[in-house]
């Protein structure tokens, strides 16, 4: 009796098993064109991440950077630290993409506080078939601090 049992239930576990690596091998079709907003998406919050670290850890450069070019047309310091081949990547292999970093300033509460937006622009060409594909994207973060007062 216990082996009609035992029989039973692993003929039936073997039945639910196939059946759901059946499914699962359909379930899992390769589509390239979300594949590639996919990898356009981390690129630009890679990006923005990396343009964060920077302003957290030295963010006396482009406060300075960005007060210059606010208050005078001397706009060099800024184009400088923003033209930084980290924060503006280009590539062409496996997809054509470009991204572009803005760093966006609001001071408040009588400059003691900084508030920094970090915008990337990603924008990705890939070819479909027959037909070239542009996908265009951007990110932002907020970083929220104190300035430090030396």
């Amino acid at each position: 009796m216990a082996l009609v049992v035992v029989l039973s239930f692993a003929s039936a576990l073997l039945i639910f098993c196939t059946a759901y690596i059946d499914q699962a091998r359909k379930k899992t079709r390769f589509n390239p064109m979300m594949l590639t907003s996919l990898q356009a998406n981390f690129l630009g919050q890679g990006v923005a991440q990396i343009a964060a670290l920077k302003v957290k850890k030295v963010p006396g450069p482009i406060y300075y950077a960005v007060i210059a070019s606010n208050t005078s047309k001397f706009t060099t310091p800024y184009k400088t630290y923003i033209s930084d081949s980290v924060l503006n990547p280009e590539f062409s292999t496996p997809f054509n993409a470009r991204c572009r970093t803005q760093i966006y300033m609001f001071p408040s509460k009588m400059y003691k506080q900084l508030n920094f937006k970090v915008a990337v622009q990603v924008s990705v060409s890939y070819t479909y078939g027959s037909e070239t594909v542009v996908d265009q994207r951007e990110i932002f973060v907020v970083l929220n601090g104190t300035r430090r007062m030396s």
